[in-house]
């Protein structure tokens, strides 16, 4: 549906670059018989979403109660997604509980 919906938005002039599902679906169609575009696309998702809130985290050995509870419950919300990225596509995010700079 929400392909069809995506063409149905293009109205009089098709712009391929605004057909971001129908890029995603093609690329992981190809993905299938090209063992180095499943590298690539591996690693694209693992860089995104290790730069997205998902992987910023409370340190769970925080001593403030709140932020400790909010620790677990953002783990207990994000470990099946983690997993899965494990299980179906091999990707091992790392969680982040800061933001190393370098100096």
């Amino acid at each position: 549906m929400a392909i069809a919906e995506e063409w149905e938005m293009q109205g009089e002039r098709i712009d391929l670059k605004d057909l971001k599902l129908n890029h995603m679906l093609a690329k992981a169609v190809r993905a299938s018989n090209d063992e180095s575009l499943i590298k690539y696309m591996r690693s694209t998702i693992q860089n995104t979403l290790e730069n997205d809130q998902i992987c910023f985290q409370i340190d769970p050995l925080v001593q403030d109660d709140y932020k400790r509870l909010l620790a677990i419950k953002q783990q207990k919300q994000t470990k099946p997604l983690f997993d899965f990225m494990k299980q179906q596509f091999e990707i091992s995010l790392k969680t982040w509980y800061n933001i190393p700079l370098d100096s």
